[in-house]
This record gives structure tokens, sequence and C-alpha cells, in this order.
């Protein structure tokens, strides 16, 4: 069997982590790589199951052992992933799926070459802007991400899919994304 991997990418607030569980919610043998990261938990966030979340010293550590395949610092925090959750995921004879940023998705695909990358864009500019205010940030914070969108987006003619996530049908987008991965 193939070790199968996508890679789920978009903007801050296009919907990636959403339409990643309703994902695995549909398709069993789906399994996400949950990233490690040295940030706070968010209101709701679960460790273990949202994100691994660990102290800087323990990421550090991880990064000498070479356990993570990719890994980049975000808005003052380190986020990376690891090659052995990854590789269980496929031993357990699991299809993988990571949400990544941009700059993840392009290290991991040179790494994994047969990965398949997912870009979600948002319905309008408007939209994304009102789903990034609703989090919990600062205007400071919000200024950094919202910088960022206009480069990111220019990734995603990069992509091997482009899907749109419109407001209030992220079914459709889920749906849109679903066919790929069962079609891949």
């Amino acid at each position: 069997m193939e070790n199968k991997l996508f890679l789920i990418s978009g903007t801050s607030g296009v919907g990636k982590t959403t339409i990643a569980y309703k994902l695995m919610e549909q398709i069993p043998n789906l399994k996400r790589l949950v990233t490690y990261v040295t940030r706070e938990a968010r209101p709701g966030e679960v460790d273990g199951v949202d994100y691994h979340f660990v102290t800087v010293e323990q990421f550090k550590q991880k990064l000498a052992d070479g356990d993570f395949f990719e890994n980049a610092e975000h808005y003052g925090n380190y986020y990376g992933n690891s090659l052995k959750d990854l590789e269980k995921i496929w031993d357990d004879g699991n299809t993988a799926m990571a949400v990544l940023d941009v700059k993840g998705v392009n290290s991991t695909k040179a790494k994994f070459p047969n990965a398949k990358s997912i870009f979600i864009l948002p319905d309008n500019l408007e939209n994304l802007k009102k789903r990034i205010r609703q989090r919990p940030m600062s205007d400071e914070a919000f200024e950094k991400r919202w910088e960022l969108i206009p480069e990111e987006m220019k990734q995603a003619d990069s992509y091997d899919f482009q899907v749109v996530n419109e407001e209030g049908k992220v079914e459709q987008a889920t749906a849109k994304i679903k066919q790929i991965i069962n079609g891949s």
C-alpha cells in the first residue's frame, strides 16, 4: 500500500482546521498529523488532539534529536511535525493529512514529493478578515497575520489543487476535498 500524504494549507482564518476535522469524520482511515507547538492552547484546544503543546526547551530537544521533518517559527512560536508520528499513521495502514502553512507545504513537498497539496482559498478578503478578527488576538497580532495574506495567496497556483471555502458553505469545500482525497 502506498503511503499517502495530503497537505491542507491556506491563509490564516480560511478554515483549514475546521475542514480537516470534518474530513476525518467522513473518511475513517484519514488521520491528521498532530503538530507540535510552543504557543499556549486557545480556548477549547486539547493537548494531543489539536496540537502537542510543548515548551520551547522540549521543542528544541526534539529538533536537535532530528524528530521533525518540517518546522518553522510563526508569530514568535515554533511549530513542527514529527517523522515518527507520520510513519506511525502509515504503519497503521492509514492515509495522513497535515494542516500546514505555505512554508510548511514547500518544505514537506521537498521531502515527500508525492504528497498532494491542497490550497484553501477564501471567497473574498472581507469574509477572511472577519474570520481572523473572531480569534482572540491583539491588533498587532492581527496586523502581522493580515500582512502575510497577499504573499500566501500568491502561492496557491503552485499547489496540486485549489478549493474555495465560501462563507457559510464549509460542507461544500469539505466535499470537494474529500473527492480529491478519495480520487488520489
